[in-house]
């Protein structure tokens, strides 16, 4: 991580600042360190270049590597908190950036790079020639291509996601206009009203409340800054909603297994429905179809809207009216909101649920 992010943070569940103490630094690279909360003395690590904001996240291996320098820091902090009981191994989005990973694919959702941005350009009402200089939260980042891609057209652009897809997204980075962060969406390390754009692709509703999540991330969103969503549509035909129930129960089962068999289960699925098509004349991508199986069985949490829930979020948060955007399909829809508090004159009151005199 550039030298360049460390202001950006703060602690994610008490939103007080962070004192920062380097252990390694290459040229003006962070590689490791520690994040603290001064008040409590709750500590954050910083290892192979990705600030961890989860709780417990301290490795053995982190600990034993810099006792000396953890021992610096306490004679400063003197409440210095080290927490090391967490452990990630369950959440399935692991496997699945493993799974695109080692096949080397230089697609994701079956789009180029390019296309993303080119769809990104399009779903945020952006131009390319305004994007130089604005902070850019790719929220649920996966395997970060993307989100160095909108580095290298001129954003300052931080990636965060709760799997260790960061670490990966890290090795590769070559921009320094982009970090890559661990962390809860739910408890975004972020301080208020700081990104210009919010992008959150299918993510959301992969948490375990979407409206609590979306709340929170909104929160930093700066006025007149963007914030698009992709949801899973609670729509749907007899069809999709019976194709829906059928994975969403075998989601049910595969979430719960131990990951070998979780891996198993998915390549399972795969075959079955490849060789399935195949017979019925239709040929898949088997690297895109193990994905989207991934996506489907293995997520702990998942969760389907309508465009008239979420625009009450939006209104509540602050946000103009909602615009639903082009990227609408059977299974999902794309929403895009700007934060423009609504305005009120003195004495005037008014809630969600209330129109104001005169509309």
């Amino acid at each position: 991580m550039h030298l360049k992010f460390i202001n950006f943070f703060c602690d994610p569940f008490t939103k007080e600042p962070l004192e920062f103490f380097a252990f390694e630094l290459k040229n003006e690279n962070i590689i490791s360190g520690v994040f603290v909360n001064a008040v409590s003395g709750k500590a954050y690590p910083l290892f192979q270049g990705v600030p961890v904001f989860l709780s417990g996240s301290f490795t053995k291996n982190f600990l034993d590597t810099f006792k000396n320098n953890i021992e610096i820091v306490k004679k400063e902090i003197k409440n210095l908190i080290i927490e090391s009981s967490f452990e990630n191994k369950s959440w399935s989005f692991n496997l699945e950036w493993e799974a695109h990973s080692e096949r080397d694919m230089n697609t994701t959702w079956g789009m180029t790079q390019q296309s993303r941005f080119e769809q990104f350009l399009y779903e945020t009402q952006s131009t390319a020639s305004e994007l130089p200089g604005k902070v850019l939260l790719d929220a649920g980042c996966g395997n970060g291509l993307l989100t160095e891609y909108f580095a290298n057209q001129g954003l300052l652009a931080i990636g965060i996601d709760f799997s260790t897809s960061v670490f990966d997204a890290e090795r590769r980075r070559a921009s320094d206009n982009c970090c890559f962060l661990q962390g809860d969406l739910m408890f975004p390390p972020f301080r208020s009203e700081i990104f210009e754009i919010i992008v959150s692709n299918g993510v959301l509703h992969h948490t375990p409340n979407t409206e609590t999540t979306f709340k929170s991330v909104a929160k930093t969103v700066k006025p007149q800054g963007k914030l698009y969503l992709w949801l899973y549509s609670r729509k749907g035909n007899l069809f999709l909603r019976f194709k829906r129930r059928v994975f969403d129960f075998l989601r049910v089962i595969i979430c719960r297994m131990p990951d070998g068999i979780k891996k198993l289960s998915v390549h399972c699925i795969t075959f079955l429905l490849y060789y399935s098509y195949m017979f019925l004349g239709k040929r898949l991508n088997k690297n895109k179809l193990l994905i989207a199986i991934y996506d489907s069985v293995t997520p702990r949490w998942r969760y389907y809207h309508t465009p008239e829930e979420i625009s009450r979020w939006f209104f509540e948060a602050g946000f103009s009216p909602l615009s639903l955007t082009h990227w609408d399909t059977k299974l999902g829809f794309g929403a895009l909101g700007i934060k423009t508090p609504l305005k009120k004159t003195p004495g005037e009151h008014f809630t969600a649920d209330q129109e104001p005199s005169g509309l």
